[in-house]
């Protein structure tokens, strides 16, 4: 994530990088695969949720929430057939994880 991206700063009062958890998830060409990298990133962050009490409904956004050049986790969830833009398919998972 760039330094002194303005959205991030108007959020939490901080760059995100210096004050945030970064989880990087692979897509494929296989929607199967796909859905499983989203499973298995989804119990990643649940778990770090967890450990470190973050609220999942207010504190777990995407990278292409912060900065509008970056396109995760919407290609991940391209890939497995929703929107870009679905970020709530993510928060639910999580959610049904902890």
């Amino acid at each position: 994530m760039l330094n002194n991206t303005v959205t991030d700063t108007i959020w939490y009062g901080i760059d995100a990088n210096d004050r945030s958890l970064g989880l990087d998830a692979c897509y494929f060409s296989s929607r199967y695969k796909s859905s499983k990298s989203l499973d298995n990133a989804c119990r990643i962050m649940a778990a770090a949720c967890k450990s470190w009490d973050i609220d999942h409904w207010k504190h777990m956004f995407g990278h292409q929430d912060i900065q509008p050049c970056q396109s995760d986790p919407g290609n991940l969830l391209q890939a497995c057939g929703f929107a870009s833009t679905q970020m709530s398919i993510i928060t639910h998972r999580v959610a049904h994880y902890l």
